[in-house]
């Protein structure tokens, strides 16, 4: 038998230059995820 839990984050920062579209990336907007809890006995 075991225990677990862990907590996980997540977001994406997007710097100024990808901000204003200079990259070939497609422009995009920082994201922030909600926290994940997971708790779980085996």
């Amino acid at each position: 038998m075991g225990l677990e839990y862990r907590r996980e984050t997540n977001f994406f920062e997007v710097d100024e230059v990808t901000r204003r579209n200079l990259t070939f990336f497609n422009p995009t907007s920082s994201f922030r995820a909600p926290a994940l809890e997971v708790k779980a006995v085996r």
